[in-house]
């Protein structure tokens, strides 16, 4: 409906629109609301609800964190200074998704559905770090002096790109793995204990660059169209290239 006011035309239906988008960011800042267990790691959240939002954690926390739905187009981001369990942020649609790690956590997770990148970072001490992006960039790195993870996996699911890195130490695998198109590279200058995957399913490039130590084996695959390249000038235990 619109109307004349002043010389002014009104567009209700723009107005309503403003208020659902505001309404739906109120909502998924909402549902970060703390519960007990989880008031510590929420009370530090600084940002913008529909711009970014960034939560930070210099304790000990009990249980996962953040809690709530995956936030809508816009980024949410975890830092974790303390102790932590698992680590775990959802975003959807355009939305980027961030987990940076400087101590010691459990499992670290980013998960974008949609276009958003998704980004885990860790220089210490953690479990298992998994990037998965349906067509933005999934990035996972393990570095550091010290940095040690249980293992990495960099996913994207409908297009887009997947990179692992690692110049510490991981405890058993690292794949990088591309569904729909998209380059997957894996960069290795540490420790493995054991294999290394580089996989493209569906056309794109796959590359794997080797300058540390891998235990097992090593596999740079390519389906449809793409490059499949290995680059090894350190140590593995045996080496295949296909395409």
């Amino acid at each position: 409906m619109t109307g004349a006011v002043g010389g002014v035309v009104a567009d209700n239906s723009c107005v309503v629109r403003r208020l659902l988008f505001a309404l739906i960011a109120a909502v998924s800042f909402a549902a970060m609301m703390p519960t007990k267990a989880d008031a510590q790691f929420l009370a530090n959240c600084v940002g913008t609800p529909g711009v970014s939002i960034t939560c930070t954690n210099f304790g000990v926390e009990p249980a996962d964190f953040p809690p709530g739905p995956p936030t809508v187009n816009f980024d949410f981001s975890a830092i974790n200074f303390g102790t932590a369990q698992n680590v775990t942020i959802n975003t959807a649609v355009t939305g980027n998704a961030l987990v940076n790690n400087f101590n010691t956590a459990l499992d670290l997770t980013a998960d974008a559905v949609g276009t958003g990148n998704a980004t885990v970072l860790n220089s210490n001490q953690a479990g298992n770090l998994f990037a998965r992006t349906d067509s933005g960039t999934a990035t996972v790195t393990n570095a550091g002096v010290g940095a040690s993870a249980n293992s990495i996996l960099a996913r994207t699911d409908l297009g887009g790109n997947a990179v692992s890195n690692n110049s510490g130490t991981i405890a058993t695998d690292i794949d990088t793995i591309t569904f729909g198109r998209g380059n997957a590279t894996t960069n290795n200058s540490g420790t493995v204990l054991g294999k290394v995957t580089t996989h493209t399913f569906s056309d794109g490039n796959a590359t794997l660059t080797n300058t540390g130590k891998i235990t097992g084996n090593i596999l740079t695959r390519v389906e449809g169209v793409g490059n499949a390249a290995t680059y090894n000038y350190g140590s593995a235990r045996s080496i295949a290239t296909q395409a």
